[in-house]
This record gives C-alpha cells, structure tokens and sequence, in this order.
C-alpha cells in the first residue's frame, strides 16, 4: 500500500506512487528581479499561489501586478493582476467547563 505525504519537490500532498508534480514556474512581483519557483496547473495559478504563499499579511494594496513564466525559460512575462481579498476566519479552542448555573 502506498503512503500519502507532502512530495518534498513540489510541497503538495499524495500518495507516493502515483504523484507527479505539477509544471514549475518562475514568479516574481513585476518589475522585480528576486524570482520564485511555484508548481501548479498553469501559470494563472502560479501567480494566485506565490500571493497566497509569499503576502498572507499582505495590509498594502489589494491589487498585485505578479510575472510569471515557464521554469528556466528566458521568455517574456506574462503578467497578471492577482486581486487579494482576505476572508475573517474564525478557530474555535476548548478551554475548560464553567460550573453549572442554578436559577
């Protein structure tokens, strides 16, 4: 039986025998030298994930201008505007019991 764990290449989760990772991407803030390699399905969501990844405490703009191309190619860019829009969360924890209350 295979074993399911979180592939040290790509960081996504499956079972080890039959897991290939996706495409890698070169990502990068526009205009930006520093460059990031990001495996997904397309380059799309190559931008989507290096913003969820790399700006969870993003307070600045809701608006981010990301670059993204093929893994080692020396192409052109192709750039998006990847909107960012934070959702509340709210995490439940257990800390204890109060006594019972009488009327």
């Amino acid at each position: 039986m295979s074993e399911y764990q979180r592939c040290e290449t790509c960081g996504e989760f499956g079972w080890v025998e039959t897991h290939r990772c996706p495409p890698a991407w070169d990502v990068r803030l526009d205009g930006e030298e520093r460059l990031r390699a990001v495996f997904a399905i397309a380059d799309r969501y190559a931008a989507e994930l290096f913003v969820e990844r790399c700006y969870e405490d993003l307070d600045g703009p809701r608006l981010v201008a990301i670059g993204v191309r093929k893994h080692g190619s020396s192409g052109p860019w192709k750039l998006f505007d990847v909107e960012v829009d934070w959702v509340p969360e709210a995490t439940a924890t257990y800390v204890g019991e109060s006594a019972p209350q009488t009327t």
